[in-house]
């Protein structure tokens, strides 16, 4: 297959199953490829409406990427948070202080 249209189009398939299942690692594999793709697409001029369709494919992993980097923000701010909960200084009937830590066994799961 020598077509670059048809190439990127199929790598940027790959990249969005890549995605899809959460494998970024995957995703960033294939940058490199993705960038010399893109090299040769601009000396072959496409049409506009194939160059269109590569453009919407493209757009929608990049909202996908973006997914990504909003969940993995997302779960280090949750982490941060579950590792910088204080604990609390208390004092018992015979004076002695103690301290319990208010940090729970698990990260707390919402619906």
């Amino acid at each position: 297959m020598r077509n670059p249209l048809r190439r990127l189009e199929k790598l940027l398939k790959r990249e969005r199953d890549e995605l899809l299942v959460g494998n970024i690692q995957g995703a960033l594999a294939l940058l490199d490829e993705k960038e010399r793709l893109v090299r040769d697409l601009e000396n072959s001029q496409p049409e506009g409406t194939e160059l269109q369709k590569i453009q919407t494919e493209a757009a929608r992993n990049l909202d996908l990427i973006k997914a990504a980097w909003n969940g993995i923000t997302a779960a280090r701010s949750r982490i941060e948070v579950a590792q910088s909960t204080p604990s609390l200084r208390t004092y018992g009937a015979d004076g002695h202080s103690s301290e319990v830590s208010g940090r729970k066994n698990g990260l707390e799961r919402r619906a």
